[in-house]
């Protein structure tokens, strides 16, 4: 008899796959997309145009009657206008270890069993951790255990500030809070992949734009803007009518194993490895791996926040023995939620088993130094 969890899995990975479909359609041409996939795109189109009505409402609303709360802390909101990964958790590390003042940071707990519960739940007040990360999401977890800094997760961001009195902080970060109108923010900053910055300038689901307006925005900040050259960030900064424009990168920091030995991203050059990852932009972090030289012999991807059992995960490790591979690696989101099956791997695995670490800067001090002008705690 199938079990529950065997059937849920079956589905996730189904729906994974409608998802990924959808995905590429958005990365092609119109015009070089099969009768089929054009009809389907026609389909996407209808749903994005009363979805667009939906979250005008919703933005028309909360402008004129909504009442954020206005805090005791500054309040610094980090989101993007699209799906996927533009950086936001590593921006927000950035900002907690270069502001001199204590901070907290605020998350939805996206995917954790704590979301469900609508509550709002401190997972760290700095110093101990009270949960594991399959309870209040992975970035939350990864965040509190490599910031030690006091971490909240909750849908209702109003309610979840209150659980930092008394914590002595002196501002917060509001991870992915573009469209979260909650707070009174002091800054609000915007990210942009200065790859691809409007994807195919459609809203969901025809295209990856949660909404259009970068106005509310009183910093924009460009990430992977060492992947342009400078003609192209000129066009991007003239193509956008904002005084605060930056630009910035992810840094390759150092290779981790499950003995928490450090190593330098030189050590595994052309040596064979699996990745792995569950992530917003699993493409950039395979892109990030080819910077490292090592040899990527395969690589495996799971649906954003995807919680691994441990069949995955010794399912990951015999794939990477079956092409003789030096080892696997993954990010450092998505070691914070394997780490709990450490204990019962066979230690010969486990040594194997890396993470990369990945940190965010300004592509020059210029830069880092304006922004730091800006930003007043």
């Amino acid at each position: 008899m199938i079990s529950l969890n065997a059937l849920w899995r079956n589905l996730s990975n189904k729906l994974f796959s409608i998802k990924n479909k959808i995905i590429n359609l958005w990365d092609k041409d119109e015009k070089s997309l099969s009768f089929f996939n054009k009809i389907i795109l026609y389909f996407l189109f209808i749903f994005e145009f009363f979805y667009k009505i939906f979250f005008q409402g919703f933005i028309f609303w909360n402008k004129n009657f909504g009442k954020p709360l206005k805090t005791n802390f500054k309040v610094i909101s980090i989101g993007n206008i699209s799906c996927g990964g533009t950086g936001k958790s590593v921006l927000a590390r950035y900002l907690i270890e270069n502001i001199k003042a204590k901070g907290a940071i605020l998350l939805r707990g996206y995917k954790s069993q704590n979301e469900k519960t609508g509550k709002s739940f401190l997972v760290s007040d700095g110093n101990n951790i009270f949960c594991k990360s399959d309870f209040c999401g992975d970035e939350a977890f990864m965040l509190a255990s490599s910031l030690k800094i006091p971490v909240v997760i909750g849908k209702n961001r109003s309610k979840s500030v209150d659980l930092l009195n008394n914590l002595g902080c002196n501002y917060l970060v509001l991870d992915d809070a573009y469209q979260n109108f909650a707070l009174k923010k002091d800054y609000e900053i915007l990210l942009l992949d200065a790859r691809n910055p409007f994807g195919n300038n459609h809203c969901l689901p025809a295209g990856p734009l949660r909404e259009k307006d970068i106005n509310r925005a009183d910093i924009i900040i460009f990430t992977h803007a060492d992947e342009i050259d400078d003609k192209k960030r000129l066009e991007l900064k003239r193509g956008i009518k904002k005084q605060n424009i930056f630009f910035g990168k992810h840094a390759l920091s150092f290779f981790m194993n499950s003995e928490m030995k450090r190593f330098l991203i030189d050590d595994f050059e052309s040596k064979r490895f699996v990745a792995f990852a569950g992530i917003g932009s699993f493409s950039g972090f395979c892109r990030s791996l080819e910077k490292t030289k090592i040899n990527l012999v395969k690589s495996i991807e799971f649906e954003d926040h995807h919680q691994y059992s441990i069949q995955e995960v010794i399912k990951i490790l015999e794939i990477s023995d079956s092409l003789d591979a030096f080892g696997v690696i993954t990010t450092l989101k998505d070691w914070v939620k394997i780490c709990n099956f450490f204990s019962e791997l066979d230690p010969k695995l486990l040594k194997k088993i890396y993470f990369l670490d990945i940190s965010f800067d300004f592509l020059n001090k210029e830069e880092e130094i304006l922004f730091f002008n800006l930003i007043k705690i």
